[in-house]
């Protein structure tokens, strides 16, 4: 294969749209142009212009090579396609089961950021020994509105949202309110019923 045969191989495989094209001969080419030097150095120039065996040879290795390297591109294509859809579903799921949790209708609960908060349903507090209807009052103004809160909130917090509101109110004594909201908060009214009768002032 002279060089105007040679030349004229360039207009197809450098500018086909076709990937597998171009990687034939950009790695055909690279493979002919190492081993012409190769044979520049080491053979005598009047051999070194005649190479139409050799270009075969250079021509198949590139294809082997090619070929391999579209097989390479094939399989990590497939494997990106694969591992997508695996997280596209993956996702999709996920979008599924949290449409499906909040879309449930709960009656004064709202799920917000994985916990659950009473939402425009307050609890009497005055079933709690030793609080009062101004007490409730004192500590919905605090924010405390449910056995829940009531049941979690510190008796040193107590102590200060009674003193705060005067002498009227620092004389009671909130040590159990807590005790007595939990078990209310737990529906375990005879069990309250019973801890009740044995207080005196919610002492």
């Amino acid at each position: 294969m002279n060089a105007t045969q040679t030349r004229s191989l360039h207009p197809y495989w450098f500018t086909s749209k076709l990937i597998p094209a171009k990687i034939t001969g950009f790695l055909t080419y690279v493979i002919y142009a190492i081993f012409n030097v190769w044979n520049f150095f080491f053979y005598s120039p009047a051999r070194f212009t005649n190479h139409d065996a050799y270009y075969w040879g250079y021509a198949i290795t590139g294809l082997i090579l090619s070929s391999f390297v579209l097989a390479l591109v094939v399989v990590v294509k497939k494997d990106r396609k694969f591992i997508s859809s695996r997280v596209m579903r993956a996702s999709k799921t996920d979008d599924v089961i949290v449409q499906d949790v909040t879309s449930q209708d709960y009656v004064g609960v709202s799920v917000s950021s994985g916990t659950k908060k009473i939402d425009g349903i307050k609890d009497d507090l005055k079933n709690v020994e030793g609080i009062g209807t101004r007490i409730e009052e004192l500590l919905n103004g605090a924010g405390i509105t449910t056995f829940r809160e009531l049941a979690v909130a510190n008796t040193l917090d107590l102590r200060n949202i009674l003193e705060q509101a005067g002498p009227r109110f620092k004389m009671h004594n909130p040590e159990s309110w807590a005790v007595q909201a939990g078990l209310a908060r737990d529906g375990k009214w005879a069990e309250l019923k019973e801890l009740q009768d044995r207080l005196v002032l919610g002492k």
